[in-house]
Formats: C-alpha cells, sequence, structure tokens
C-alpha cells in the first residue's frame, strides 16, 4: 500500500487484495475513481501535517466521514499547489492538528497560502475549522512565537529571504496565532466507528453554510459563476451607427414626422385666429 500515494493509486492497491480474496467489488467500485485527486472544486478542504503518515491516513478518513455526513465534496490538500488550485472555491479549510505539525515547512506554506486569500479583498473568503486528532499535540509558548517571528522554520538561502525563512517569520507567527485562536473539536482516530461518526457529525456543525446541502451548493455554483465572468451581468450592445434602419422603424419614423407636420400647421392657425380677434 503507498501510503503517501494518490488516492487512486491506493484504490488500486485497495481493488488488487480484493480481487486476490475474491471479495465482492461493488463497494469499491464507486468510489474508486472518486477523492479529493480527482475533485474539481471541492467545497471543504482537509490538512494538516502530510509528510507524517499517521497524519495523513486521520485526514484520509476524516475527509470520507465529512463527506457521507455532509453530502458536499472534501478534498485532503497535501501540497501547496493543490491548495492554491482549490482555495478559490473552497468554503471551509478544515485543519487537523498533530505532532510536529508547527514544525512541517509543507504545512507551514499551505497555510500561509490559505491566509493569503482570507486576508485578501475576495468577496470569497474561506473559514477556517480545527480540529484536534493528536493528543500529542501540544500548543506553542511565548518562545516559541518568539523564534517563529526571529528566524521563521529556519529555511533560507543563509540570507533569510527563502519562503520560511527570517523574512517569513512575522507573517507565520500570526498565521500561526490566528490557526490556534480557533476552539478544537477534538476526534479520536483510533476510537469506534460509532464514536468517530458522532465527533465528526459534531464538526460538521461548524459548516453552517451546509445545513441545507442543496442550498448551500446553489450558493457555491452562483459564487462560481460570479467569480468567472466578472460581476455577472451582461452588457448589452448596441447597434452600429452605420446601420440601417428596419421597414418598420422607417414607417413609424414617417408617421412621426407627418404628426410633427400636422401639430405644426394647427398650431400655426390657432395663432391667426388669436391674431384675428385682437
Amino acid at each position: 500500500m503507498p501510503r503517501f500515494g494518490s488516492e487512486k493509486q491506493q484504490a488500486s492497491s485497495v481493488l488488487e487484495i480484493a480481487n486476490c480474496c475474491r471479495l465482492p467489488k461493488k463497494a469499491f467500485s464507486s468510489s474508486a475513481g472518486s477523492g479529493s485527486s480527482s475533485a474539481n472544486r471541492p467545497r471543504i478542504l482537509i490538512t494538516g501535517a502530510m509528510a507524517d503518515a499517521e497524519a495523513l491516513s486521520v485526514c484520509q478518513t476524516f475527509q470520507i466521514l465529512v463527506q457521507r455526513n455532509m453530502q458536499v465534496q472534501a478534498a485532503v490538500v497535501r501540497s501547496l499547489e493543490e491548495m492554491e488550485n482549490a482555495l478559490p472555491f473552497a468554503s471551509y479549510v478544515v485543519v487537523l492538528f498533530s505532532r510536529g505539525m508547527l514544525r512541517d515547512p509543507n504545512f507551514a506554506l499551505i497555510l500561509l497560502s490559505a491566509n493569503s486569500l482570507s486576508g485578501s479583498a475576495s468577496e470569497r473568503k474561506p473559514e477556517l475549522v480545527t480540529v484536534s486528532a493528536d493528543a500529542g499535540f501540544e500548543f506553542p509558548g511565548p518562545e516559541f512565537y518568539r523564534e517563529l517571528e526571529l528566524q521563521g522554520l529556519g529555511l533560507s538561502d543563509g540570507t533569510g529571504s527563502g519562503p520560511l525563512g527570517a523574512e517569513a517569520g512575522p507573517e507565520l507567527a500570526q498565521a500561526y496565532r490566528s490557526l490556534l485562536s480557533v476552539l478544537a473539536l477534538p476526534l479520536t482516530p483510533l476510537g469506534s466507528i460509532g464514536l468517530l461518526e458522532k465527533q465528526v457529525s459534531e464538526i460538521c456543525r461548524r459548516f453552517r453554510r451546509y445545513h441545507d446541502s442543496a442550498t448551500g451548493l446553489a450558493m457555491d455554483q452562483a459564487a462560481d459563476h460570479t467569480g468567472h465572468t466578472g460581476h455577472g451581468g451582461s452588457q448589452s450592445i448596441a447597434p452600429p451607427r452605420s446601420a440601417k434602419p428596419s421597414q418598420g422603424c422607417a414607417k413609424q419614423q414617417e408617421q412621426q414626422e407627418d404628426s410633427g407636420k400636422e401639430d405644426a400647421a394647427t398650431r400655426a392657425t390657432k395663432v391667426r385666429r388669436v391674431t384675428a380677434t385682437l
């Protein structure tokens, strides 16, 4: 099983095992071609410490349970490129806390990308939802933030100007503060399926936009259309000035001219009558 492989690769491995064991494959056929890798516009993005196999597995399990509960497309975001491609169409970004996550350079880049849109003037700003999925995750103290502001994550080109070096330290520290200020709901990955479903149901209450999934998805489609067509309005095109008027328009114009002549003659007659009486 390729633990860090794509969902398509993992689904192929599962199907291969099912074939070897001669198990019915109907349960896998509907999900083999779906998932975050093939989702064009997922509305709920899930991320965390993607360099850790256990954290990645928890994110994938959480994705399946959320989709089943909400009937809304979700995706596990593993890289900066995936976040940049999916973020313009997303309504929520879910971060699953796990040990070592705050020191993960890949997660730091993903978080900075998410904050860049959330802090912009864009009308569509995804809401941040946090989940405590690892009892070993420790909230950092003031020393961590001071170190982060001065040195970043220490990944630079020697001048401090790298993407996660000293130059990016203040921005990254602010992003972490904003992330950890959101109340994280619990998730027990090693719990029973009943406990997991109950916890996921509580977390899904945070997705207020999709309490009525049909209405929420309709709003998403409208927002997608507006984002692609500017203000979503159509512009009327005026006919060229050199265009010849149609026959109906010509007749109407002649009638207006005739009525104008009649009105002028009537006014002249009235003026003569008034003058004669004087």
